[in-house]
């Protein structure tokens, strides 16, 4: 094992030291005790010096051999070839040319064969669509961000309900809306990942990083810790819990509103409406809660003063 792993250990070397820009990564790079190899591999091929087209050489690996890939800043536009580890936990992608990814589980390249990963990076690529990456049942991390997806109502995004054991999700400074149609297909995803714990939509067109926004995301998913840049305070869970899931309207009033005011109307009876929506909206809420209890006193001492 000592053998191999200084085999592969100078063949990277000689690649890192190399004057000249490779373009592709070929079974040259590895030599035949590669295939063989047991131990686990933490693989790097990113960086200035290689600017890869292709990794289809990867094949040339064993399949059980690598734990980790890191092929960031390259200039590829497919992960032909990935597929074949199958073992893979972690992959980053991140600052290539990246435009679609094959997710066909009968392609023996397709990423998607990477039935183990836990961690996907492909932020800062030319994804236009929300990758389909539901057969990667074991990934906890994915990073999107810094694409050109303009949607979230894609069969990717819809199948992203396979994932469950998804904890972070960042898919910030893309070409996002989020509208009343669109508004049930986020929610019924994001209601399927209970253990979501970071969600990142931060410098897409719909997001304001504004009290109605953070309480709609906060709803669906109580138990976020981290929401764009900011942490979820204890007073955002409250509020989302209040407005029950729905979606700020385009004028930034609750659609849940009339609701809330039905249920707590008794406690409400003697403020102005107009004057409750523009305080809710203006996180000024808990400046116009009013105890019933001590109204009740209130009025017990004015007739015993009559």
């Amino acid at each position: 094992k000592k053998k191999q792993k200084k085999i592969f250990s100078d063949h990277m070397s000689l690649i890192r030291s190399g004057t000249d820009l490779i373009e592709n990564v070929s079974s040259d790079i590895f030599t035949q005790d590669m295939s063989t190899a047991n131990f686990p591999l933490n693989i790097s091929l990113c960086g200035e010096r290689f600017k890869l087209k292709s990794v289809k050489g990867l094949t040339c690996i064993k399949a059980t051999a690598v734990k980790e890939l890191d092929l960031s800043n390259n200039l590829l536009e497919t992960l032909d070839g990935v597929g074949h580890l199958q073992t893979l936990r972690k992959l980053t992608c991140s600052s290539n040319r990246i435009s679609r990814l094959s997710v066909s589980i009968d392609d023996p390249t397709a990423v998607v064969r990477c039935s183990r990963l836990t961690h996907l990076d492909l932020s800062n690529n030319l994804l236009t669509t929300f990758p389909d990456v539901s057969e990667l049942v074991q990934l906890q991390i994915l990073n999107l961000n810094s694409n050109k997806i303009s949607s979230l109502q894609s069969e990717g995004w819809k199948n992203l309900v396979n994932c469950t054991k998804l904890t972070n999700l960042s898919v910030a400074y893309n070409l996002l809306n989020l509208t009343q149609s669109s508004a049930d297909i986020v929610k019924s995803t994001l209601n399927s990942l209970t253990r979501l714990s970071v969600l990142q939509f931060e410098g897409n067109p719909f997001w304001q990083d504004s009290e109605d926004i953070r309480c709609f995301f906060i709803s669906i998913n109580p138990k976020l810790t981290l929401l764009g840049e900011t942490k979820v305070s204890a007073k955002e869970r409250v509020q989302g819990r209040s407005i029950g899931g729905s979606l700020p309207s385009a004028n930034g009033k609750q659609e849940s509103l009339k609701k809330e005011s039905e249920s707590s109307s008794e406690e409400d009876d003697q403020l102005d409406p107009s004057q409750r929506v523009s305080d809710f909206m203006n996180g000024r809420e808990d400046k116009i809660i009013v105890n019933p209890n001590k109204r009740k006193s209130t009025d017990k001492k004015k007739v015993l003063n009559n």
